[in-house]
């Protein structure tokens, strides 16, 4: 496994970039996984999938899922308290 320490400058630039459109933080390809940071959050993907807009997309949809099934999780627990 090849590993390396990231440079100032280099990490900086990721963290900028990452505020708008995610960008590749670790390749594990005996995984199939490459993590992703994106608005200050790590997320992984197959590795089939390189395109960071896609994974932008993706990554979107998820929050958007999960917000919806949280919002209907607290209203089915409310109206079982009625």
């Amino acid at each position: 496994m090849f590993s390396r320490e990231i440079p100032d400058d280099e990490l900086d630039a990721i963290l900028k970039a990452q505020v708008e459109i995610p960008r590749i933080v670790m390749d594990m390809p005996e995984r199939r996984k490459i993590w992703w940071a994106f608005r200050n959050h790590v997320y992984y993907h197959s590795d089939e999938e390189r395109d960071p807009e896609v994974i932008k997309g993706l990554i979107i949809q998820k929050l958007e899922r999960d917000t919806k099934r949280r919002a209907k999780a607290i209203d089915v627990a409310r109206r079982d308290q009625k």
